[in-house]
């Protein structure tokens, strides 16, 4: 008997649901080891999710780092690499579900204008003693700027490109005006971008993983 794609879809996010829930517990509970290993168990499912449902894959994947950063942090010692790799990975997938909104909700302009004008206030970093911290004590707080920097790049310019998005709608401007002058219709682009929700997110949960981590990288 073939086992549908729906079944193994519905049995993975259960599975999924059940396996954060019991992490969670751990992390509340400050079993943080033993919560990180139970967190990161879910990788098979997530493979599932982002063949079948790239969308929810990115949600899970929003709710997985933010505990994967939480423990990283609140740990007995601390382990501020995979603090700030994991944060700034958070980010990314947020952004990248913003894109994924696109062009009925334009959260994803806002973001980008706010992050460009004032990095600081971005409400990922407004006060986020935990982020300061980390570039503290890896001795990596004189390099914030380049830091904001380079996530700014990766995150805003770099990530729609390889998510597919034309580089002439990375404009909210732009756009506005192509449906103005009815360059391009509506229902065109809605199709468009509703085509980009279902890719497989492969080679981007692996640029993510590279670029994040280069960010950091600091030539002294």
């Amino acid at each position: 008997m073939e086992i549908s794609n729906e079944f193994i879809l519905k049995d993975s996010l259960i599975k999924l649901d059940k396996t954060y829930t019991i992490a969670f517990n751990l992390y509340k509970s400050k079993e943080f080891e033993q919560s990180f290993k139970t967190i990161a168990s879910v990788s098979i499912f997530l493979g599932i999710l982002n063949k079948l449902d790239p969308y929810k894959f990115v949600l899970w994947k929003i709710k997985i780092l933010g505990i994967q950063y939480a423990i990283c942090f609140n740990q007995k010692k601390p382990d501020y690499n995979n603090y700030l790799f994991y944060f700034t990975s958070l980010i990314s997938y947020e952004v990248l579900h913003q894109l994924a909104q696109l062009p009925t909700n334009k959260r994803f302009y806002d973001w980008k204008v706010q992050f460009f004008k004032n990095p600081s206030e971005f409400f990922h970093f407004k006060d986020n003693h935990g982020f300061d911290t980390a570039l503290t004590e890896l001795n990596l707080i004189n390099h914030k700027e380049i830091i904001f920097e380079r996530i700014y790049n990766f995150c805003f310019e770099s990530l729609p490109l390889l998510y597919g998005i034309r580089p002439e709608f990375l404009n909210p401007i732009a756009l506005d005006k192509y449906f103005n002058e009815k360059i391009i219709e509506l229902a065109e682009v809605v199709k468009e971008f509703e085509e980009l929700t279902s890719k497989d997110l492969s080679l981007i949960n692996v640029t993510i993983g590279i670029s994040v981590r280069e960010i950091y990288q600091i030539i002294n």
